[in-house]
């Protein structure tokens, strides 16, 4: 009789359990575990409604480094003040000037400026500037060599531009012209000593002999320097020749690394070079076996002991006209070089 009575409790016990392992499943519930479907919509809800792990940790940091924040916003807004001021300042200032400005009378100024302009161009465009005929050209070229065989070369300065011209009657009237020109040489030494090539030790001490009246020793050492600077301004031949070449042929040298003829389409320079190395020319050429006694202070002449004439103040004047035209045409070579 117990024994089937514990039979019936089993029983009773196994259908109940059945029976909540049903309810479980009609619920969908089975191990506290949610269909696969209603996890992910949970899960998804969850995310929607989290805040965001970065803004929690900024949030974070703001809390924690409160003061230290706090601390550097006050500073930047101090050193921020001076520069705010500075602008609205500048800015009240140019809003100021813009206010009492007059545009109408700008404008007007402008209109006159243009009008200015126009008339400039009209009357440039009436003057009728006429081209010198290859009759003029050929009598300023023999003008400016006479000047040079007469042993003047121009004046840096500007006083012969006139002179030169028209071509001296003899070697007396050159003279006496050129010196009327050029009374006081002072601004020709000042000239001279512009020039970046010049030797101021040499070139002062032949002022010095000048001043003194020492003509002869002023001379010597003028065509020195000026000998000195036609050696330099030859290029060593790529031949088996090992010296340069000196007096007139240093001359002759020089013209040609000028390209003397290469010069003739700009008029001025062209006479200038055609008075300047007919200069040289006549006070380098060679001494003949010095027989003659040349008309104007000579290189060879000078230097070999062989001048029977005195030397004049104007024979240094010359000279020292001659140098401060070598020295130009150094400069002129060498911007054109560049």
């Amino acid at each position: 009789m117990k024994n089937e009575n514990k039979k019936n409790d089993n029983e009773k016990n196994k259908n109940e359990s059945d029976t909540s392992r049903d309810v479980k499943a009609i619920d969908g519930k089975q191990d506290n575990v949610l269909p696969e479907s209603e996890s992910k919509k949970e899960n998804s809800q969850q995310e929607k409604l989290s805040p965001s792990t970065d803004l929690i940790n900024g949030v974070q940091y703001v809390i924690d480094h409160y003061e230290e924040i706090t601390q550097a916003r006050k500073l930047l807004a101090e050193r921020l003040v001076p520069v705010i001021d500075a602008v609205r300042e500048a800015t009240s200032y140019y809003a100021e000037k813009l206010n009492k400005i007059d545009y109408d009378a700008i404008a007007e100024f402008a209109h006159k400026i243009s009008d200015f302009q126009q008339n400039l161009k009209n009357i440039i465009n009436s003057i009728h500037i006429p081209s010198i005929s290859d009759e003029r050209k050929a009598q300023l070229f023999e003008s400016h060599r006479k000047w040079g065989e007469y042993g003047w070369t121009l004046d840096p300065n500007g006083g012969f531009d006139e002179l030169f011209n028209t071509p001296p009657k003899d070697k007396k009237d050159a003279d006496a012209k050129s010196l009327k020109c050029l009374k006081e040489p002072e601004l020709l030494f000042q000239k001279t000593y512009s020039y970046k090539k010049v030797k101021k030790s040499d070139f002062t001490e032949a002022i010095n002999d000048f001043n003194d009246k020492r003509y002869k020793s002023c001379a010597l050492i003028l065509l020195s320097l000026i000998d000195a600077h036609l050696i330099r301004f030859q290029k060593m031949e790529k031949t088996q020749r090992r010296w340069r070449d000196v007096g007139i042929n240093a001359v002759s040298k020089a013209k040609n690394r000028i390209g003397f003829k290469e010069h003739h389409e700009w008029l001025f320079l062209a006479m200038y070079y055609e008075n300047l190395f007919a200069c040289l020319e006549k006070i380098f050429e060679s001494g003949n076996d010095f027989k003659n006694q040349p008309s104007i202070i000579n290189r060879n002449f000078l230097d070999h002991g062989m001048s029977t004439q005195p030397i004049r103040r104007k024979d240094c004047i010359q000279l020292f006209l001659l140098y401060c035209n070598v020295l130009e045409m150094l400069e002129l070579a060498r911007k054109v070089k560049k």
